[in-house]
């Protein structure tokens, strides 16, 4: 519930949802403009591994094309994908798999856009228990758990899965 969540969070959500728009569509949809965000965000972290190659990121989304639900999240001014989130859904719960920003654009709080539409999907839409933000990143330096306890509420959680059953739409 939005209005469960602190005014000054309230506002910059609402914020975001002016300057951007999301869309649930298939990774093999744009898999250049997911390519480019992608390889956006990577330049700009700390410690990573080395990138993936078009070839290699183009040939993930071929692959997970049915098994992951893929949400981007558009300038309102440009029409420029500027972040994505990919997500698994499960029969109690989804757990969110890979989210980049491009961070050019990072005034647009497109994550915001995206968290939002994601929450209000699978727990409000389909009634999930939970949507998992997965675990602390390894692979660069993030702050992505702290950002979504403050923005969203979420908590932090011991969640094995007890039910890995899929269910798609």
């Amino acid at each position: 519930d939005i209005e469960a969540i602190s005014p000054k969070e309230r506002k910059s959500i609402r914020q975001a949802l002016r300057k951007c728009y999301v869309k649930r569509q298939l990774l093999s949809e744009n898999t250049k403009a997911l390519y480019e965000c992608y390889i956006t965000a990577h330049r700009k972290y700390l410690k990573a591994d080395k990138a993936s190659t078009y070839e290699e990121f183009d040939e993930w989304c071929q692959k997970n094309d049915k098994r992951l639900d893929c949400w981007c999240g558009y300038d309102n001014e440009t029409n420029l994908m500027i972040g994505f989130i990919t997500v698994e859904r499960f029969e109690t719960h989804a757990d969110t798999i890979t989210a980049k920003f491009n961070p050019e654009y990072s005034s647009r709080q497109v994550s915001d856009a995206l968290y939002y539409h994601i929450l209000e999907y699978y727990l409000n839409g389909l009634g999930l228990r939970y949507v998992s933000s997965g675990t602390r990143n390894i692979q660069h330096q993030t702050n992505t758990q702290e950002y979504k306890i403050r923005r969203f509420g979420y908590k932090k959680a011991n969640t094995a899965r007890h039910s890995t059953s899929k269910v798609r739409s």
